[in-house]
């Protein structure tokens, strides 16, 4: 990453590093955080970003033999680093898009799980399960359609409610997601921004969802 870039911002989830001087052990780089953040990134990564100094600037960290931390300067050779890219190309449009399950992201007050599939048959599935207080047995709102993809639209033919053009844009870009369940960081490689909800205009619910929609491989997630 060019040294003129802007150093004092991570845009994902990241921990303070310090550097202590400890007269049995001399000096020494330590971090400050979640625990469940920092192995999130060592297991995917390798290395964990940081902000040390004041004022803060962006580091990488990484452990060392000695039960330190080395950190360095971000040089743009790590995925931590990649700039969003936006995908242009058809053909990469249509492989990404029906390679990947698709995760909307909100906020909500109950327990939910809203995700997308697009199949390389042409037929694809929206769904959305939602716990509430006291809900013994979840409520499951689950969508069959066909579609077809040009550059930058979607088609879909829902069944029994006509057909959706959809404008969308697609985005390689790393995003993390903290567990509610346990504090460790989910990982997303792809963004699809979409100008309207990937479900039939009945699913009154999912009229007001965010925009974007989250992709994680399917072959990371165990399926294909």
């Amino acid at each position: 990453m060019p040294k003129s870039e802007d150093q004092t911002d991570w845009p994902l989830p990241s921990v303070r590093a310090y550097r202590l001087n400890v007269p049995a052990k001399g000096t020494f780089w330590t971090l400050s955080g979640d625990k469940e953040i920092i192995e999130s990134y060592l297991t995917r990564f390798a290395w964990v970003p940081v902000f040390c100094g004041n004022p803060p600037r962006r580091q990488l960290a990484r452990p060392t033999i000695e039960s330190g931390w080395e950190l360095r300067d971000p040089d743009g050779s790590t995925e931590l680093e990649k700039h969003p890219e936006v995908v242009e190309n058809l053909l990469d449009q249509e492989r990404f898009i029906t390679t990947h399950i698709w995760h909307h992201i909100g906020f909500a007050v109950h327990k939910q799980l809203t995700q997308v599939e697009f199949g390389k048959d042409g037929t694809g599935y929206s769904r959305h399960v939602l716990w509430g207080w006291g809900t013994v047995v979840p409520k499951l709102h689950d969508y069959h359609w066909r579609f077809s993809i040009r550059r930058n639209l979607i088609n879909i033919e829902w069944q029994g409610e006509g057909t959706s053009c959809i404008g969308f844009k697609l985005r390689k870009e790393l995003k993390a997601v903290g567990s509610l369940a346990d504090g460790h960081l989910n990982f997303f490689e792809l963004t699809l921004e979409v100008e309207a909800p990937l479900f039939p205009p009945s699913a009154e619910f999912a009229q007001h969802f965010l925009s974007e929609y989250l992709g994680k491989s399917i072959a990371e997630t165990g399926g294909g």
